[in-house]
């Protein structure tokens, strides 16, 4: 069996003594194509079988290289693998600014260039569906944050040879006239640009179209050229000049004097347009309310198109209030984004299966996301895409500090955080979507001045709502759960700064878990009222003391609920006729929980309308005469249950009042 192409180019270097050593399974060696003290030739296998790249990072290519060993490119491949006169004799890899792999460019004997991208699982050929980035994209980023010089070349190897000099380099793929508004838009922040033109005419136009991009963005660069004779910034390193001895570039370089090319600003965009305010001033403008993550009275919590946020100690139930609101959006025939940083697709799944809902919903409007990188362009593009593909009326993100972390930011600081909020908030919120961030909440010795931990940035992103969980009893596996939710922050005006908007109760039941966000209380005895409404539906008119005897509770508790009732208008006080005297009572209505927010919010908003507040109502008794004899039975126990169902009319839920046979009942409330 002959040698593979490894084998034979490493012996060849040995033979030339230019001692290649091995490191795993690459090799280092002296180039054989210049004057080389110092290994600069990096060997290593290929993508395909018993190929071999080749790199010198002094700038020489692959043909003079083969050619100082006696060989050609095309003894780089074994021939049984060659299926066409192109041999591939290295590639250069294009990550986004994190690192994450984009696209690769591969450089091919005879000299041609093919794109492969990244699929998520392996390179597929073909230029990716995605906005172009810049070669070097992290060191990019890392330049722009120290305020060091950024090269932009013409071609990878030219970023290679700047590379070795200690400088960081970029350049975009596809070579001249290929660059792109995104390229500019990945310098935005850069203070020290300098372009090197290739000396050429396409070179020079090249390096005019990027200067005159860049100065759209408020970014002047430096444009420099090779010295004569030299065609681009490896051929002037390689014939003994120093980056001093580069050129100041002026039109009249050109070997044909080219304008500038015209740029659209509407193309670039600067993002400083004015917003045009016509709709808000002319007279159909509606300030924006919460309609994401509904109470009992039909209340909602979360704004669409907004930045919200729940945050609170761990344990306090944060999550199942999220998966409550998702619940609630599937049920209603939408479509919702849960990015999990910490739990796994099964928990998540089951929790939302236990909150009631169907599995082939889940299946089909439940779109779960656990990210195994930190946020990058094709993640953008994919989510983007989701979002809008599925018109999803709710995106999670639990939580925001482990995603935060996934991409390296500091959550304490400022620019860092202000910076992720836009670039994955703001932009996901802009969407369509209601943008629900979990997070833990800061230490602090006043409780109702706490918010979410880290940097101040994040509650000035909040563009919507943002609400602190506070817990009276922590929920877990047979404990009932009662917390409470207070508003931290509402840039809508919907709800007060520092007031209780809701009361929650997460049970778990025999048929699933139940997560109940009730408006606040404001000190009624709703369970007692409801008892013994439903017992007067049940039995008839009957006394105070047949009450207090069948209705389970304290008697003073009782009378009380029962005045709250009459005082209400839900029932009606009767003078008895016969022996004894005293009063009945009749139901005017059945009361339920629901209708009463929604009546003491009205008066809240419309007192001057409606007249005085209902809770302060004097007590009336009516003058209309029932029967002697009451039916008196024994120890009450409810068979029905008044329940507010969401009841699903053109995709959003509405809260409609109904008396039905107990049964197991949506576990959404």
């Amino acid at each position: 069996m002959g040698a593979t192409p490894m084998q034979t180019v490493i012996g060849r270097l040995e033979q030339a003594g230019k001692q290649p050593k091995q490191r795993g399974d690459k090799y280092e060696a002296r180039c054989p194509a210049h004057e080389d003290n110092n290994p600069s030739l990096s060997i290593s296998p290929g993508s395909e079988p018993d190929q071999v790249l080749m790199h010198c990072h002094a700038g020489c290519t692959v043909e003079d290289i083969t050619a100082a060993i006696g060989l050609e490119p095309k003894d780089l491949y074994a021939a049984k693998t060659r299926r066409s006169e192109l041999v591939e004799l290295e590639h250069y890899t294009y990550t986004d600014q994190h690192g994450n792999p984009v696209m690769r460019v591969h450089r091919f004997h005879p000299k041609t260039f093919r794109q492969s991208h990244w699929n998520g699982t392996s390179w597929q050929w073909g230029a990716a569906n995605t906005p172009p980035t810049l070669y070097r994209a992290p060191k990019v980023a890392e330049a722009i944050e120290t305020g060091d010089t950024i090269y932009i070349v013409e071609g990878e190897r030219d970023v290679h040879t700047l590379e070795q000099l200690g400088h960081t380099a970029t350049t975009n793929a596809g070579g001249a006239g290929k660059w792109r508004e995104p390229h500019t838009q990945q310098l935005h922040g850069a203070t020290n640009v300098t372009i090197i033109a290739d000396n050429d005419t396409p070179g020079h136009k090249h390096a005019e179209s990027i200067a005159a991009q860049l100065n759209w963005v408020g970014i002047t660069p430096h444009v420099m050229l090779p010295a004569p004779g030299c065609k681009d910034i490896s051929e002037h390193i390689a014939a003994g000049h120093a980056l001093s001895e580069l050129q100041d570039y002026t039109a009249t370089d050109t070997e044909t004097p080219v304008e500038a090319p015209e740029i659209d600003a509407d193309d670039i965009g600067h993002g400083w347009e004015p917003t045009d305010l016509t709709e808000i001033l002319n007279g159909t403008y509606e300030p924006p309310v919460p309609t994401i993550g509904l109470r009992t009275d039909g209340a909602g919590l979360f704004y669409a198109g907004r930045i919200n946020a729940l945050f609170g100690e761990s344990g306090s139930g944060k999550s199942w209030l999220a998966m409550a609101a998702c619940a609630q959006e599937i049920m209603a025939g939408n479509h919702v984004i849960y990015i999990d940083h910490e739990d796994h697709a099964t928990s998540v799944t089951q929790r939302i299966l236990k909150l009631g809902c169907a599995r082939h919903l889940v299946l089909e409007q439940l779109h779960y996301i656990r990210p195994q990188r930190g946020w990058n362009q094709l993640a953008k593009i994919d989510v983007s895409a989701l979002i809008v593909e599925t018109a999803a009326t709710l995106v999670v993100c639990d939580s925001t500090g482990e995603g935060m972390s996934l991409d390296t930011i500091d959550p304490n600081s400022d620019d860092q955080v202000a910076r992720w909020m836009r670039d994955f908030g703001r932009h996901l919120a802009d969407l369509g979507p209601a943008l629900l961030l979990l997070d833990h909440m800061a230490k602090s010795s006043e409780s109702n001045k706490a918010f979410m931990i880290g940097s101040q940035r994040k509650k000035a992103a909040i563009d919507g709502a943002a609400y602190r969980v506070d817990v009276g009893i922590a929920p877990s596996k047979g404990i009932d759960g009662a917390l409470n939710l207070v508003t931290a922050k509402d840039r809508g005006g919907y709800y007060q700064h520092g007031a209780k908007v809701a009361d929650i109760t997460i049970s778990d039941t025999d048929t699933g878990i139940d997560v109940i966000i009730k408006p606040p209380s404001n000190g009624l005895p709703t369970v007692l009222m409801g008892r013994i409404s439903e017992y007067i539906a049940t039995i008839g008119p009957c006394s105070t003391n047949s009450i207090q005897q069948h209705v389970e509770g304290n008697s003073k508790s009782l009378r009380n609920a029962l005045q709250k009732l009459v005082d209400l208008g839900y029932v009606a006080r009767n003078v008895k006729t016969g022996v004894g005297g005293g009063f009945v009572h009749t139901n005017i209505k059945p009361f339920n929980e629901c209708d009463l927010f929604a009546t003491t919010a009205a008066a809240a908003t419309t007192a001057s309308e409606v007249g005085p507040d209902p809770l302060n109502a004097t007590a009336t008794t009516a003058t209309n005469r029932v029967p002697d004899e009451v039916v008196e039975p024994s120890k009450f126990t409810s068979t029905t249950s008044t329940t507010s169902l969401l009841v699903v009319e053109g995709g959003r839920g509405q809260n409609t009042q109904t008396t039905t046979p107990t049964q197991p009942r949506p576990h959404i409330i």
